[in-house]
């Protein structure tokens, strides 16, 4: 069947509310905006997708409370432009937000934004599926927020319209780890912008492929890459140059795993 909503879908709004939609098929269309736990702290909101499309303006995993979403089967969602993802939103929001993909696709024509206001926690696991972002991942956007995401599995595509492709400390503090999967990027910026801003990507395993450069550490935030064990495949850049470019706060480190390391290709 097929649900059309002109407005926005609240999910857990009012103190001490849970609001949970499942969705194992058909059509979910929100003219405007799907809100996770909006409005009380103490809410809670959640959506689980298993199958069926869901097309949203913006869709924001935990405002004032707890948002929690899943993605997993067929299901599709997507988000035009003009749109992001939230996780973890308004400022003292401290919960756990979490969107976590384990199957099926989400497109986002503009942003995935983790962590957007002071205090705020956003976290994003991936073990399976796809996620196509046209604009950029900011993972730890605000300045005092934190920000995880974690790919295990799956295939990642950011393009890095209008910026690069993941800001990793944006502002605050950002963490990226890749057990696994692959990702297609424009560039890694791993808390090279502001002062206070601290970015820390770790990889142990998967496939990394950056169509630009990436950029660790800066004047003003700290960067830090560690690869572990031999089993990613890391290659940056695509012949330009500055594709490898580290901060006075870069640092770089190797951890040796049965005496084998992983090979970062520059290019």
């Amino acid at each position: 069947g097929t649900v059309s909503i002109g407005n926005d879908l609240l999910l857990g709004r009012l103190s001490g509310t849970y609001g949970h939609y499942v969705m194992t098929g058909g059509t979910l269309t929100v003219t405007a905006d799907i809100f996770m736990a909006d409005g009380s702290a103490n809410a809670i909101g959640q959506l689980d997708a298993s199958g069926g499309t869901i097309n949203a303006g913006n869709i924001y995993v935990g405002r004032n409370g707890q948002g929690l979403m899943t993605v997993s089967g067929d299901a599709t969602v997507h988000v035009p432009a003009g749109g992001d993802i939230f996780i973890g939103d308004l400022s003292g929001n401290g919960n756990s937000n979490q969107l976590t993909v384990t199957g099926g696709s989400i497109g986002v024509d503009d942003n995935i934004e983790l962590g957007d206001s002071s205090g705020t926690l956003g976290l994003l696991y991936m073990s399976g599926g796809s996620l196509s972002v046209s604009g950029q991942v900011f993972i730890g956007d605000a300045s005092g927020s934190t920000g995880k995401v974690t790919i295990a599995g799956g295939a990642v595509e950011v393009n890095g319209l209008g910026g690069d492709g993941f800001e990793i400390g944006n502002n605050g503090e950002g963490h990226l780890m890749v057990y696994g999967g692959t990702i297609d990027v424009d560039d890694f910026d791993i808390g090279a912008n502001t002062a206070g801003a601290r970015g820390f990507m770790t990889v142990t395993g998967g496939t990394i492929q950056t169509t630009g450069g990436l950029k660790l550490g800066g004047s003003d935030g700290t960067g830090v890459l560690h690869v572990a064990g031999s089993s990613a495949s890391i290659t940056i850049g695509n012949n330009t140059t500055e594709d490898f470019i580290m901060g006075a706060a870069g640092e770089l480190k190797f951890t040796l795993v049965d005496s084998t390391i992983s090979t970062i290709t520059i290019q």
